[in-house]
C-alpha cells in the first residue's frame, strides 16, 4: 500500500544496505523519504524520516572527506 501511495507521487522506490527508502525529483534536488521503526522500552515509534539533497553534495563529501561515498549526503 505505501509502495502504490509514493509510487502516485512520483516516488520511486529505492533499496540499499539499510533497507528501502523513496526517492523524489524537483528539478536538480532529491527529496528523500525513509520509513523507521525504534523500540525503546516498552514504547514503539514508527516514522518517516524526510531529508533533501542534490546530487553533486555527495561528490563534494566524497572530496572533503577523501574518500569514495556510497550513500546520498542530504542538508540539515
Amino acid at each position: 500500500m505505501l509502495d502504490e501511495l509514493m509510487a502516485s507521487l512520483g516516488g520511486v522506490c529505492v533499496s540499499d544496505k539499510d533497507g528501502k527508502f523513496w526517492l523524489f525529483h524537483a528539478g536538480e534536488m532529491e527529496g528523500i523519504l525513509e520509513p523507521f521503526s525504534r523500540k525503546r522500552r516498552d514504547v514503539i515509534t514508527v516514522g518517516i524520516d524526510v531529508s533533501v539533497s542534490h546530487p553533486n553534495l555527495s561528490e563534494v563529501a566524497a572530496a572533503i572527506l577523501n574518500e569514495r561515498c556510497e550513500t546520498r549526503q542530504s542538508f540539515e
